[in-house]
């Protein structure tokens, strides 16, 4: 065996027993943290009809439309997927790591593979009912039952695993959420 191809193996190997800790690991994370969309719902209409300002490079509506567009990927499919080795090892410990600290680090002005460009003009509040809608859909679908598609970077998810991936990535995006004139969300 020439060495590209052991270290190749030996990559696979390792990143497969991580996984398999990480699973075992993280099964018992993921019971005692409650990443509950319900409560996250309740704030974002809070921010209904308020002025809203971003510190970060995109928009509010950007933000919005952003996270509303990864949650409507899990519910009709993303339109470019990472590929399945990806998935099953880089993405598969990242959203590990995330459910395991509680918190999502990532570019926040990194566009979702394949969708549709973000307006940064478009009015904040739009997008917000859009996210808010978006969201509504998707606590209705995974409490339902109903299938939801591979997540572009992480894979199939179960939908206890796709609750975790959007709660956290919504906080991750609303850190960047202010109401104009007062305190951050």
């Amino acid at each position: 065996m020439n060495r590209r191809k052991f270290l190749a193996l030996s990559g696979v190997s390792v990143a497969g027993l991580a996984l398999g800790s990480a699973g075992l690991v993280g099964a018992s994370l993921g019971k005692s943290r409650d990443f509950d969309l319900t409560l996250l719902l309740g704030e974002l209409k809070n921010l209904q009809g308020k002025p809203l300002q971003s510190s970060g490079e995109w928009s509010a509506a950007q933000i919005f439309r952003h996270c509303a567009q990864s949650i409507q990927g899990s519910l009709t499919g993303f339109p470019v997927q990472k590929s399945p080795f990806f998935q099953q090892t880089a993405g598969k410990l990242a959203l590990f790591s995330f459910k395991a600290t509680g918190a999502m680090t990532h570019p926040l002005a990194e566009a979702i593979p394949g969708m549709a460009a973000l307006d940064k003009s478009e009015d904040p509040q739009q997008a917000l009912t859009l996210l808010i809608a978006e969201l509504e859909l998707f606590i209705t679908q995974s409490q339902t039952g109903q299938p939801l598609q591979p997540h572009f970077a992480y894979g199939a998810l179960s939908a206890t695993d796709y609750q975790a991936a959007h709660w956290l990535h919504l906080q991750n995006h609303l850190s960047q959420i202010s109401i104009s004139n007062t305190e951050a969300v």
